[in-house]
């Protein structure tokens, strides 16, 4: 029996694997990016669970339309089946959650039909060798700030998008002896949009078309043998190609680590290589090559602390990063760190799907805890190229039946060099409580600020969400749950304010 979000117990269906046909295992390997070659082996010691559920909800909402002024009421009905399957096993291991979710707006006299799919397979295809890693996420996002929208998913706009993203990464792994290690990784990721922006169509800027993402990678590693003066070897590469306007993003490099170990607590590290790329105005795509390089210090005085930091040049701009943990105790964790890369829309969506974390209810979480970011624009989904320069620090307490993070973030992205940065200041705090075998809550409460490049426009905006859930029976759950949705510009017709109550049942088979 496991939890669901909705605080009932999932009565779970066990199924080895063996007994599926080929079909249909094919099937869940392919809805999760990629086809895969599975041993025999890995078929026969595999356990499926499989938790169909249906959701239905109604939801009142006094801005169904996400307008600044003349908002319209509404009560919308959702009807939502849906699957999630786990596979757990010595070689094959993942989940695939998928929903259907059905809207009738009755102010618009209009139905929409919302997907809803994660999905990730881990496969080790030959002992300690190959390995594929297959990723998708297909999900309803708002794209562009200077439309309507809200943490709310039951309202009427064309600001949405249905993104769909998938990753297929087959690497293989070996050791050559005592003296080093060695891994060869390729991933593919696809991005697939069904509209672009609300501007230009061929302004970059203004439009987020499909994608396909190419990353590729070659390491040495020091083995063993090598305990104070340590090394690795690396070549990267990563393309972007885009169908619609804007540069591709093209970033390749060869380059030599070192860590010197002067004690148990200090190492001193030092890298220099050759990067050849298009980034040299960033979104103008300006080509270019040159030599990069950094030094640094990691510090480890205790088992429960680590601090690094580095410092270098890399396509003529100086670059920092930083990274900070600390477990406090057993339940209490602080981290903080601070990146500078170039990164585009596509990569930044292909990239988080390795790190993302299913629930056995579909829902999806970062490392962090906190969901994933897609439900608000935080930044324009486009096609430029820019650099991220941004900086988190967060808190997480996990002890018993009790949950809370804190999760701040600042970000600044460069489009072009010598033109304004667009700049954005977020904090997240949510707390979870398990009352009992039945009844459940959860709280989100988030601030976000963002000053717009090249216009005189700041928007704060604030959330507040909480739930209530109660298991009714073995198969059945109801919810309760309010959304607050305010945003404030200094622009008036960017103002929006949505509250949204609603009341769910769950049953699962």
């Amino acid at each position: 029996m496991a939890i669901n979000r909705t605080g009932g117990l999932i009565s779970r269906k066990r199924i080895i694997l063996a007994s599926l046909n080929k079909s249909s295992v094919g099937a869940l390997l392919t809805a999760a990016g990629g086809a895969f070659f599975m041993p025999a082996g890995a078929a026969n010691a595999t356990d499926v669970n499989i938790v169909p559920r249906i959701e239905a909800r109604e939801t009142y909402t006094d801005n169904v339309l996400l307008t600044p002024d003349n908002e319209q009421s509404d009560f919308v009905s959702v009807f939502s089946p849906g699957v999630n399957i786990e596979l757990e096993g010595p070689k094959l291991n993942g989940t695939v959650d998928y929903e259907a979710g059905v809207l009738y707006f009755p102010s618009q006299n209009d139905a929409q039909v919302r997907h809803d799919l994660n999905a990730r397979l881990q496969l080790e295809a030959v002992n300690n060798f190959f390995f594929i890693d297959g990723t998708a996420r297909i999900s309803e996002q708002f794209i562009n700030r200077n439309a309507g929208f809200s943490f709310s998913d039951d309202n009427f706009t064309g600001n949405r998008s249905t993104i769909q993203t998938y990753n297929l990464s087959p690497s293989f792994r070996g050791r050559i002896e005592q003296f080093a290690t060695w891994d060869l990784s390729y991933r593919y990721g696809l991005v697939f949009s069904e509209q672009g922006g609300s501007g230009l169509p061929n302004d970059p800027a203004q439009v987020f078309t499909d994608s396909r993402d190419h990353t590729a990678s070659l390491r040495f590693a020091s083995g063993p043998q090598f305990r104070t003066l340590s090394w690795t070897a690396s070549g990267n590469l990563r393309r972007t190609n885009r169908d619609g306007p804007g540069t591709n993003f093209k970033d390749d490099q060869l380059r030599l680590d070192l860590n010197y170990r002067v004690s148990r607590v200090v190492s001193l590290t030092a890298g220099a290589g050759y990067e050849h790329t298009n980034l040299v105005g960033i979104a103008r795509g300006t080509d270019g090559d040159g030599v990069l390089w950094d030094v640094g210090i990691n510090l480890t005085p205790s088992r429960r602390t680590n601090f690094s930091a580095r410092y270098g040049r890399r396509i003529n701009q100086e670059v920092v990063s930083a990274n900070f943990l600390h477990r406090l105790n057993s339940a209490i964790t602080f981290t903080a760190n601070y990146s500078d890369t170039f990164q585009s829309s596509q990569s930044l969506l292909t990239g988080q799907l390795p790190g993302i974390i299913i629930g056995n209810d579909g829902s999806v979480t970062d490392p962090n805890g906190l969901p994933l970011p897609a439900d608000l624009p935080g930044f324009d989904l486009n096609n430029l190229n820019f650099r991220q320069q941004r900086g988190t620090f967060g808190v997480t307490y996990r002890r018993d039946r009790t949950n809370f993070t804190l999760f701040t973030s600042y970000e600044e992205r460069t489009f072009n060099i010598g033109e304004p940065e667009e700049k954005g200041f977020s904090g997240n705090f949510v707390a979870s409580r398990q009352f009992s075998r039945r009844s459940s809550a959860n709280v989100r409460l988030t601030y976000r600020h963002d000053e717009f490049r090249g216009i005189m426009r700041e928007d704060d905006l604030y959330g507040a969400q909480a739930r209530y859930s109660y298991r009714l029976s073995q198969n059945f759950s109801a919810n309760l749950s309010y959304i607050l949705t305010y945003r404030d510009s200094n622009t008036a017709q960017f103002d929006i304010t949505e509250n949204a109550i609603t009341l769910g049942i769950q049953a699962t088979f």
